[in-house]
Parts: structure tokens; C-alpha cells; sequence
């Protein structure tokens, strides 16, 4: 299944990771993340006001190992994302939206 994450990025859905809420409410970690992500040029796509940060496996290797994950910084919410990839968009971690 194809997703659409906004911005003009689209991934096969079994490439996504992790759908978590990004914006103002981001924690110092996932900000980390995202700043380690970007100095390595490892960030797909950085929509300003972006409210949802989508991290998509690498290239795959034998044994289920990954390498190069990429980050999407989406302007669609956390909830938005993970119903239209067929996942609980109900999750406690998701309801502050």
C-alpha cells in the first residue's frame, strides 16, 4: 500500500517504522532525533509547521537488519497518518491531538 505523508512524498507503508506526533509538544528527544537526522541529511522531507515525524526503514539486509532510515517531517497529524495506514489511530501516545 502506498501512503501519502504530504509535500509530494509518498512510501510503501511496510517502509514506515514509526508515526509520532512532532510540533510544539515535541519532546527534547524526538527533537534530538530530528536534529542528529538532519545533520546527517537523512530528512526526506521537513514541511514547515510539520506535525507529525514518520521514520521510514533503510535499505534491507538479511536477517531483518536496516540501514540509512530516513525521517519525513509531515504536515498531516500523527492520527491522520496511521488511520490512513490502517494502524490504531486511537493510541493513548496519539490522543493529545
Amino acid at each position: 500500500m502506498i501512503l501519502s505523508l504530504g509535500g509530494g512524498i509518498s512510501v510503501e507503508g511496510r517502509d514506515v517504522v514509526a508515526i509520532v506526533p512532532f510540533g510544539d509538544g515535541a519532546d527534547a528527544d524526538t527533537r534530538r532525533l530530528v536534529a542528529e537526522a538532519r545533520r546527517r541529511r537523512r530528512v526526506l522531507s521537513d514541511a514547515p509547521g510539520a506535525r507529525s515525524l514518520v521514520l521510514l526503514a533503510g535499505a534491507r539486509r538479511p536477517g531483518g537488519v536496516s540501514e540509512n532510515a530516513r525521517l519525513v517531517l509531515s504536515p498531516f497529524t500523527a492520527r491522520r497518518l496511521a488511520a490512513r495506514a490502517g494502524g490504531p489511530s486511537d493510541s493513548p501516545r496519539l490522543s493529545k491531538e
